[in-house]
């Protein structure tokens, strides 16, 4: 685990962090326990069915925002092309009545709200349109994985710090009111969101023409 507290972090497979610790000492920080590569099922008992789980530690509540998120996405190995929504689930609720839209400033800010009392935030990724992902190596360098809280422009041929988590395999996940899960998600998210946008956090899930 890097100690460097300055830049998020994708946890190793082998890796011992605990939120609750390590955060003592360090409160405006927080833990994203992201939910990708998978998808919710179209039926009634709505599911996230299969995908990843991978931890992202040392998250910075000053500096987080959707674009971070984009960064965190790019660096699991998926393309600046993909179009994504972004959920996240308040804490001690269940997913058909605690999964929340994370596409705007203000999205971000309740996720935030949340963190400051839970360590540990859990986030799914809704693939809309995606692009092969990058078979990527994190084995040459120390810093593999770890990405800039204050967000950076994407160099898809000279940046290479990515880490692929392909251990964790997801369990599905039960959302028992499709009807109330799609009215929350879908009214207040307006727009998808493409990964590669930059420098418009207001309008995250804004789709590029």
């Amino acid at each position: 685990m890097n100690d460097d507290w300055s830049i998020w972090n994708i946890r190793e497979q082998d890796s011992y962090f605990n939120p609750e610790v390590e955060y003592d000492n360090h409160h405006d920080f927080f833990t994203l326990e992201f939910h990708h590569g998978g998808k919710f099922s179209d039926f009634s008992d709505l599911r996230y069915e299969g995908g990843n789980l991978t931890y992202i530690d040392k998250v910075n509540s000053d500096h987080f925002s959707v674009n971070i998120m984009n960064d965190m996405l790019i660096s699991l190995g998926y393309s600046e092309e993909d179009i994504v929504t972004y959920h996240f689930k308040i804490p001690r609720e269940d997913l058909d009545l605690g999964l929340r839209p994370l596409g705007t400033d203000s999205d971000a800010l309740k996720l935030i709200k949340y963190a400051e009392t839970t360590k540990v935030i859990e986030v799914y990724v809704e693939h809309l349109n995606t692009f092969p992902r990058k078979d990527v190596s994190h084995e040459d360098s120390d810093d593999m994985g770890n990405g800039s809280d204050m967000g950076s422009d994407y160099d898809s041929d000279s940046d290479s710090d990515y880490i692929v988590d392909e251990y964790n395999i997801v369990e599905d996940v039960n959302v028992n009111d499709m009807d109330e899960f799609r009215a929350t998600v879908v009214t207040e998210q307006g727009d998808v969101n493409r990964v590669q946008q930059k420098g418009n956090e207001g309008k995250g899930r804004s789709k590029k023409a």
